[in-house]
């Protein structure tokens, strides 16, 4: 967070704007942030999308008959048509898993047993096979001809191949056709040895699902765990062990998803299990390695005492994924809350179809501490009179916030025929449309631009259809309530901030020039700090003069308007060291204005 207070900590301090003008009566690559509800996605941290690859990372947009969780995603496709980029968390509620499949160690190779029993009755030959009927015995057991490798039956002193073996009240025997067997020697109470494997079930891959935020590790007993890392549920999602390599010690690991019984190949490596095994590009083929450096969908972990030997071919699905309950309003705070952090990068906050008013608050309290903006949607199910009330009621006051209402369907382009959703991210966008556009200095983004009107304010939808017809109230209504209408749901119509007095901080552009000094400031005084008084003093003077001409080519800075009491120069600086070592730089200037008034004075000739 950026310090707005003076301590006694070493650092940089951006005091709150002093705005005489009360009255009685960029960068052109611009980021978004937003927190959202999705069907997939990572969740509990910023991820950077864009206009590309934000469905294949969050899915598409929930269908209206979700509620108001579906305006997430259309709020950031809005946003993502003039931003760069956006930071998006996406939150969940209590509930929601992850899952993860454990694969099992190969089991040792069992020791060989003797199984002793007694001919029934004189064997009979089966095309390639001789049948042996037995008598009853304790046998519970069936050896399939997959099985029988390494099965040999004595008869007689001498060692034939099991072909295979089926138990029952009357158990019976195969062994391969063989043309030196003496069936008549093969007579009823005959004894006969079975040698062959103790029986085992064979191992299971085991699921499981987690809380998002669990440190996954290998049980014990098995020597790999995978996991999506997707946010996905997974529940049609499957892994397979295959083709495994006993030279090079690598299996492939494959990835698929079944839907309506058709399989689908996700993701497929040619991995191993040994740290510094390296492919024939120089590469890792190390499988955790692998996954992080080339998926974005799976992570999975090797247990540190794994061999070659436990390796096995093996498949399994996940099961257990889930997306939760809705979530509460501590869990939505604790996701913005990741969005605190001077560490993630953005340039406009914004709803995205939030409506919670104690979250509001908090996501007001994050932008007022990056000083950044934040655009948030009154709901735009309500009539213009219960918008004023619902914003009333909310009591959210801030000059670094905007409220729009946005009462219109429109084409759904997921869904088909129309739906409803706000237009904060359409108010973010146009912010961004103001910050590309040229100004008289190279070096200066168009901040001081309005995202209003029909240059800038464009709402980019189709098929757009009024949803009431009643419950209008008075422009000036709106202007009090500092709710900022859209005409005919095309175009936003004014520029209003959540700030109640009447003076230059209720105008949005005056707050984004301020916001835009003050993180160039913050970055362009670091070359000053733990400086002696002197080379302080000529670097801050530089610098906040480079500043403010900068904005005066540009157009962002004008000629006072009262030239009486604040003078001729578009901006003053005065720089004083309060303390030994605290220094202050106070800088006045006039900020452009913006025609949101226009008004024609008819005036009749003779």
């Amino acid at each position: 967070m950026i310090s707005q207070t003076i301590t006694e900590s070493a650092g940089i301090t951006v005091l709150k704007p002093i705005d005489n003008n009360i009255s009685l009566t960029g960068s052109s690559q611009t980021i978004g942030a937003t927190v959202i509800e999705a069907s997939q996605g990572p969740v509990g941290r910023p991820v950077t999308v864009t206009a590309d690859n934000w469905q294949s990372i969050f899915g598409k947009p929930l269908p209206m008959s979700a509620g108001t969780k579906a305006e997430g995603l259309r709020h950031l496709k809005d946003a993502l048509t003039e931003c760069a980029a956006c930071q998006v968390v996406r939150v969940v509620g209590t509930g929601a898993q992850f899952p993860s499949l454990a694969f099992p160690v190969k089991p040792e190779a069992p020791a060989a047993k003797d199984y002793k029993v007694t001919v029934q009755s004189t064997p009979i030959v089966e095309d390639d096979t001789t049948k042996i009927l037995l008598s009853s015995s304790a046998l519970d057991f069936t050896v399939s001809t997959a099985e029988a490798d390494g099965w040999t039956v004595d008869i007689n002193s001498q060692l034939y191949n099991l072909h295979h073996f089926q138990h029952g009240a009357t158990p019976v025997l195969w062994i391969a056709k063989d043309d030196s067997i003496n069936l008549e020697a093969i007579a009823s109470g005959t004894k006969l040895v079975i040698h062959g494997k103790t029986q085992q079930a064979p191992p299971e891959v085991l699921t499981a699902s987690h809380p998002y935020g669990t440190e996954m590790a290998v049980a014990q007993d098995y020597w790999l765990v995978v996991w999506p890392v997707d946010g996905h549920p997974s529940n049609h999602r499957r892994v397979e062990i295959t083709t495994l390599d006993d030279v090079d010690q690598r299996f492939t690991l494959a990835f698929y998803e079944d839907h309506y019984g058709q399989s689908r190949l996700v993701e497929s490596y040619q991995v191993g299990i040994d740290t510094d095994d390296i492919d024939d590009q120089g590469l890792s083929a190390y499988a955790p390695t692998v996954l992080e450096e080339r998926s974005s969908r799976f992570r999975c972990q090797v247990a540190y005492n794994s061999r070659w030997a436990d390796v096995m071919p093996l498949s399994g699905a996940f099961t257990g994924g889930s997306n939760g309950e809705s979530p509460t309003t501590e869990q939505w705070i604790e996701a913005w809350s990741r969005l605190k952090s001077d560490d993630i990068s953005f340039d406009l906050l914004f709803a995205a179809g939030q409506y919670d008013t104690t979250v509001l608050a908090h996501a007001i309290s994050i932008a007022e501490g990056r000083l950044t903006q934040f655009k948030l949607d009154v709901p735009p199910y309500l009539t213009e009179s219960a918008a004023l009330k619902w914003l009333e009621d909310a009591n959210l006051v801030s000059y670094q916030a905007q409220a729009i209402h946005y009462p219109y369907k429109a084409n759904d382009e997921w869904y088909g025929g129309k739906s409803l959703w706000g237009a904060s991210g359409a108010l973010v966008a146009a912010k961004a449309r103001c910050y590309a556009t040229p100004t008289g200095h190279g070096a200066v983004s168009g901040a001081h631009y309005t995202a209003a009107g029909e240059s800038r304010g464009l709402i980019n939808r189709r098929g757009i259809e009024p949803l009431h017809h009643m419950g209008f109230v008075l422009p000036d209504e709106r202007v009090e309530a500092r709710i900022n209408p859209v005409d005919k749901g095309k175009f936003i119509n004014d520029c209003l901030n959540l700030w109640p007095k009447n003076n230059y901080l209720r105008f949005e552009h005056v707050v984004a020039v301020l916001n835009a000094i003050s993180h160039e400031f913050i970055q362009a005084a670091s070359v000053a700090k733990f400086e002696p008084d002197g080379l302080t003093l000529s670097l801050l003077t530089t610098l906040a003069n480079d500043i403010c001409q900068r904005r005066v080519d540009a157009g962002a800075f004008v000629n006072p308007r009262n030239p009486e009491r604040d003078g001729e120069n578009p901006f003053r600086i005065d720089i004083k060291q309060l303390e030994i070592d605290l220094w202050q730089v106070e800088v006045s200037f006039a900020p452009t204005g913006v025609a949101r008034r226009i008004a024609l004075q008819p005036k009749l000739m003779r």
